[in-house]
């Protein structure tokens, strides 16, 4: 079955044919949507620029697809994800809430020893504290200040503060804003940020420096080579930019559908060129017919060579779009950074994280059950909580021990 297009097949007029710019020679005006490619003429082989250019196409196309891929993950995952697990927090905030209160009704029994008092009073401000986040957050801030020493927004304003000093101290940052006001939190964290960067930048600088004077001030040829392509890069690409969107200013065109049509291709050409989208340029010149799919076969090396430093530029900042996408989509769906990062791998790990959502709620349900029943359940159940306490921190201090081992082996 023959294939219709919405668009009018319609050749340049002579006019528009003057403005092309000079790359390609004179083809037949190939269907619109046709991909770009680069096939080698009736005789010939590609040379070395044209299976450049031909790998850069396939691989910028292939990150492109990924991006898309990843794109459409976050948007489907998202809301599954919010939905579900929403749902096993609130729950899990819930029953939390209830313990918190139990216990703390408890305390005002009389009949606890003094180490039961502690546990218990250990577990209302551990407990109260995991949801104050939560709708019952209020309450449970009235719960935590009686029995808590310091009240909340003294430890709020004392982990500021210690925050602060610690920026500080790490990295330099200044006490006070230009205007002596003294900085938030936020405002600390963002100078710190920027100062990262400057000294990111001046050690780059000083790196460069070094190299410069081992080469006695000289660029090398392979600098002055890489310079000179980015520039030529930067040129062709203003050059094609510049022919295509005179072709295909909506203005000159009579006809209202071919006025539709180019107009839609001129925004997608000014998106192209402000993303340096060299790719879209040549695919949008293949569209509006001032070249066919096989025009870079055509193409003088030496200008290939120009495309192939922009597309080679143009993959690498994709690839680090890609990476950064990828590596949103892990954190955001608690995704470890092994294994494939697709539709049937975030299903699986999303019915897993729910599946221990609801054994965790299950445990926390029986526990408030226990403690429920009888005195003496719940001094078992303190003296459990207890003794995984006591646990949990000999293991953090084995693996601070640890840790600290290397650093003063490295001294």
């Amino acid at each position: 079955m023959q294939q219709t297009t919405t668009f009018p097949q319609t050749r340049p007029d002579p006019q528009d044919l003057a403005e092309t710019i000079d790359l390609f020679p004179d083809h037949p005006a190939p269907k619109p949507g046709s991909m770009l490619e680069l096939a080698a003429l009736p005789g010939a082989k590609l040379t070395p620029a044209q299976r450049a250019f031909k790998q850069w196409v396939a691989k910028i196309e292939e990150v492109e697809r990924r991006l898309t891929e990843l794109g459409g993950l976050l948007d489907t995952f998202r809301p599954l994800y919010m939905t579900k697990l929403q749902a096993l927090h609130d729950e899990e905030a819930k029953v939390t809430r209830e313990m918190v209160l139990l216990l703390d009704a408890q305390l005002l029994r009389k009949g606890w020893t003094a180490n039961q008092c502690r546990i218990m009073k250990d577990m209302v401000l551990l407990l109260a504290e995991q949801i104050l986040d939560s709708k019952y957050g209020p309450e449970m801030a009235v719960v935590f200040n009686r029995h808590s020493d310091i009240p909340l927004d003294a430890l709020a304003a004392e982990e500021d503060a210690r925050i602060k000093a610690s920026l500080k101290d790490l990295l330099g940052v200044g006490r006070d804003g230009d205007d002596g006001e003294t900085l938030t939190q936020e405002e600390l964290m963002a100078e710190a940020v920027r100062l990262l960067q400057e000294q990111d930048a001046a050690e780059a600088a000083r790196t460069e420096a070094r190299a410069a004077a081992k080469r006695g001030g000289r660029k090398s040829a392979q600098q002055l080579k890489a310079e000179k392509q980015a520039l030529d890069a930067g040129r062709l690409m203003k050059e094609i930019y510049r022919k295509l969107t005179s072709a295909l200013h909506p203005d000159r065109e009579p006809d209202e559908a071919e006025r539709l049509r180019k107009t839609a291709l001129m925004k997608e050409a000014n998106k192209a060129y402000e993303s340096g989208n060299l790719l879209k340029l040549l695919q949008l010149q293949l569209e509006s017919g001032r070249i066919d799919s096989l025009a870079a076969a055509t193409m003088a090396d030496e200008k290939l060579l120009q495309v192939n430093h922009s597309l080679h530029e143009q993959y690498q900042a994709l690839q680090h779009e890609c990476r950064q996408l990828e590596q949103m989509a892990r954190d955001d769906f608690g995704f470890g950074p092994r294994g494939v990062l697709d539709a049937v791998s975030l299903r699986k790990a999303l019915n897993a994280t729910v599946a221990a959502g609801k054994s965790n709620i299950r445990i926390m349900r029986q526990d408030l059950a226990d403690v429920r029943r009888s005195d003496a359940s719940l001094k078992a159940w303190l003296k459990e909580q207890h003794q995984m306490a006591r646990e949990n921190e000999q293991q953090e201090a084995a693996m601070a021990k640890a840790m600290m081992g290397p650093a003063r082996r490295r001294r």
